[in-house]
């Protein structure tokens, strides 16, 4: 269904809920609740603007979800280790495995 008019609409990672959904989605434990008060995952301020980003089961401020090493804001890409989001440049960095060939890192999918 397109969504309402100023309706308020969250993005879970995969995919883009309207308001209605996601308050019918609050019987889920793992879901974050649509209405306030919200705290932010990150600075844990209210969000307030109804403008936030779903992620690792939270809220954000768009502005607070960033990588945990470089502080480089994430929009729809990222990548969770021990919780924290990280871009996936310094993800690689820190605990990526490279290719003893070439030495790129592996990336994608695997099969070991």
């Amino acid at each position: 269904m397109p969504f309402p008019p100023g309706d308020r609409v969250t993005f879970n990672g995969k995919e883009c809920v309207c308001q209605k959904c996601s308050q019918s989605l609050n019987t889920n434990p793992k879901h974050v609740p649509a209405h306030s008060p919200r705290k932010c995952g990150d600075c844990g301020l209210e969000i307030k603007n109804g403008q936030s980003l779903v992620a690792l089961d939270k809220q954000w401020h768009l502005g607070c979800f960033k990588c945990h090493t470089c502080g480089k804001a994430l929009s729809a890409e990222y990548i969770c280790k021990d919780g924290a989001p990280y871009c996936e440049a310094d993800y690689h960095i820190q605990f990526g495995i490279k290719c003893e060939r070439c030495t790129k890192f592996i990336t994608g999918r695997v099969l070991e």
